[in-house]
C-alpha cells in the first residue's frame, strides 16, 4: 500500500498521486492507496471522494488520530 498524508488541497495535486498509482497497478495490481487528509475545500474535498468512490483500491481517511495514523503507516 502507499499512504498520501497531507491536507486536501489542490496545491498538493492529490489526482497526480492517483494517476501514478493507476500506473502502478497495471503492473501490480494489488497495490493500494489510503490518502489521509482533511479538506481545505468543500469542493476539493467533494472530488476526491468522488475519485475514492470509482477506485475501491483508494480509501479516502478523515479526521484520522495520531495512533490511527501510526497504525496505518505501520
Amino acid at each position: 500500500s502507499f499512504v498520501c498524508v497531507g491536507r486536501l488541497a489542490e496545491d498538493k495535486r492529490v489526482e497526480m498521486v492517483v494517476g501514478i498509482i493507476e500506473q502502478v497497478r497495471r503492473t501490480f495490481p494489488s497495490v493500494q492507496l489510503h490518502i489521509v487528509g482533511n479538506p481545505d475545500s468543500p469542493a476539493y474535498a467533494r472530488r476526491i471522494r468522488e475519485l475514492s468512490q470509482s477506485r475501491p483500491w483508494m480509501t479516502l481517511h478523515q479526521d484520522l488520530t495520531r495512533s490511527e495514523l501510526a497504525h496505518l503507516l505501520s
